[in-house]
């Protein structure tokens, strides 16, 4: 029997993507367990690493891989989820000790090697102004994708940030909870892809 041929737009890397998702929340879900974050950080890490993933996709080549297209796609992506998890982890770091990233680096490394533990200048997160743009940007980058959900999905958005529970959810739009969780990863696979095709400042 000849193998059969991947359907049309198998090796889409955004079509890849997309049915990744479930297995992508697992993967922070339970990295996030491990390390004992709940609810909020948990969300934040899902939102930092799905930007992450989309980012990268840019340089995945499916032509450059062999196998199922799932499969050569989750074997690309496994490491590269690791390293988004790692930076995520130490951006956490990083504000638990509140180091304003806009010092002069040259200064602190000077001031650190005279055992100067001054010349690290501590200030909140918002007083950063490196982590304030940031936010910034990604707040613009997130309201400009919100913008061209449909109204489906842009009911489900407010649902979901109202807090309200899956089962309350579920029960509002008359679905299942697995139909709800398929929604609500595919609604994070697609803000995902629109802020990847939104363009950035210079």
């Amino acid at each position: 029997m000849a193998p059969t041929s991947p359907s049309p737009g198998a090796n889409d890397p955004s079509v890849l993507l997309s049915n990744a998702m479930p297995w992508i929340t697992d993967v922070v879900r339970c990295w996030c367990h491990q390390r004992h974050l709940r609810g909020a950080d948990i969300d934040d890490a899902l939102d930092y690493v799905q930007v992450a993933a989309c980012k990268a996709l840019a340089k995945y080549d499916p032509t450059q891989v062999h196998g199922p297209p799932d499969l050569a796609f989750h074997a690309w992506l496994g490491p590269r989820l690791s390293g988004f998890l790692a930076k995520y982890q130490r951006g956490r770091k990083r504000l638990a000790s509140h180091y304003d990233r806009s010092a002069n680096i040259d200064q602190i490394l000077a001031s650190e090697a005279a055992g100067l533990r001054a010349g690290r200048p501590r200030v909140s997160a918002e007083q950063d102004p490196v982590l304030l743009a940031e936010k910034h940007e990604k707040e613009a980058l997130l309201a400009a994708a919100e913008e061209q959900l449909s109204n489906g999905d842009h009911h489900l958005r407010e649902l979901v940030r109202s807090g309200a529970s899956s089962a309350a959810i579920a029960r509002q739009l008359g679905i299942s909870a697995n139909a709800l969780k398929r929604r609500v990863d595919k609604l994070a696979a697609n803000l995902a892809d629109t802020i990847r095709h939104l363009p950035r400042r210079n």
